[in-house]
């Protein structure tokens, strides 16, 4: 595997999740599925350890620092943080018993169904 391949794929992802507030499952889950041969749940969990430190500490602080993100922010994503770990905890621990390919076609009926909807809004 190219790491310096993985790191241009990180870089874009950043770019993405910075400018955005996306990346990880748009753009570095196809990515790695497509390009470097994951399979769709290798590609899932790779894309979540690959956020985890990155996005809680350098992009928070950017955004902070232009005055995006406050208190209100603080208290939103504590709670967030809750739910996610919760429901992250649940699929995960279910994501064994999707086959690959119903694991990718659901993704990308997701993916589709977000892009229609940002599409068609006013």
């Amino acid at each position: 595997m190219n790491w310096m391949l993985l790191v241009a794929l990180g870089a874009g992802v950043g770019a993405t999740a910075g400018f955005f507030g996306i990346g990880g499952g748009i753009i570095a889950i196809p990515a790695l599925v497509y390009l470097f041969k994951f399979g769709q749940k290798e590609a899932q969990g790779t894309s979540l350890m690959m956020m985890v430190p990155p996005l809680g500490l350098v992009a928070v602080y950017e955004y902070w620092k232009q005055g995006c993100v406050g208190p209100r922010n603080l208290h939103a994503a504590v709670f967030l943080a809750v739910g996610f770990v919760v429901g992250s905890l649940i699929t995960s621990s279910l994501i064994g018993k999707v086959s690959e390919p119903l694991l990718r076609k659901a993704f990308a009926v997701f993916l589709f169904l977000v892009a229609g909807r940002m599409f068609f809004e006013k």
